[in-house]
């Protein structure tokens, strides 16, 4: 049997979250204040990453040989 090496990447969407309450006339009006909100840095982002889901894919393999 042959050795081989493999090399591995672990990887995921990370994000922080933030609840941002806005007075609005519309739902769609409500997003684009809150978005604009996160961009001058005025919303308090959650402390803790919350990943989505995790992947694995292999980057790189090569025989060892002996």
């Amino acid at each position: 049997m042959t050795k081989y090496k493999v090399q591995l990447s672990q990887y995921g969407t990370v994000a922080y979250r933030a609840d941002v309450v806005v007075e609005a006339k519309s739902s769609e009006e409500a997003v684009i204040k809150a978005e604009k909100l996160a961009v001058t840095d005025d919303v308090k982002w959650s402390e803790e990453d919350c990943v989505d889901g995790w992947e694995i894919q292999s980057e790189d393999v090569e025989e060892i040989k002996e």
